[in-house]
């Protein structure tokens, strides 16, 4: 249906606030779970089923508010078209959503050691930037699903598409290269 601005804006304004409001009562549930939650509760005695349980849990504890936030800013950013206003908003989006998603792979993979044992720092990064990348052509797919399906306009053509996985790719990159370093100042200050 052809919507005249003011309705497609205000259709976006409702919709927006609707899937809010399901994602504040929903996390607002599980709070008091994860509260009660505590990291010295995952032992070695507890089954498979609750091991991988509370790894997810702790990994979402510790790290999910990333990706959520960047997803909630670009809601937002999309609910009032600043899109189409200010396009350029679009690089720092992938980038940041790029350290977002790298943070949560990251700490999922720090967090996963717990049950699978020891994993070496390079092997560490490589999956953290394999896992942002894999998710990185995932979000463009999603925007050309969308397109498809809806008839927006998130795919500005293949240009935009490699840049937006060059942004994200490099956020991840970025995230990386700063917690390598992070854990090679604690491991020469450990030296000392």
């Amino acid at each position: 249906a052809n919507f005249y601005p003011f309705e497609r804006l205000t259709a976006l304004k409702r919709e927006t606030t609707q899937l809010l409001a399901m994602v504040k009562s929903l996390t607002g549930s599980m709070k008091i779970y994860f509260l009660t939650l505590d990291s010295k509760y995952i032992s070695s005695h507890m089954t498979n089923r609750q091991s991988l349980l509370n790894w997810i849990i702790l990994t979402m504890r510790e790290s999910a508010w990333a990706p959520f936030g960047v997803f909630v800013l670009y809601l937002v950013v999309k609910a009032f078209d600043a899109y189409l206003l200010y396009p350029p908003l679009d690089i720092p989006t992938h980038f940041l959503g790029g350290i977002a998603i790298a943070y949560l792979y990251w700490s999922a993979i720090k967090n996963s050691q717990k049950l699978v044992g020891r994993i070496p720092p390079p092997i560490m990064h490589l999956l953290t930037l394999t896992c942002t990348g894999t998710t990185t052509v995932l979000w463009e797919f999603f925007e050309y699903a969308f397109d498809f399906i809806f008839h927006t306009h998130m795919v500005l053509g293949l240009e935009d598409t490699l840049k937006d996985m060059f942004m994200g790719l490099s956020g991840g990159l970025i995230l990386v290269l700063l917690i390598s370093k992070s854990q090679r100042s604690n491991e020469d200050t450990n030296a000392e």
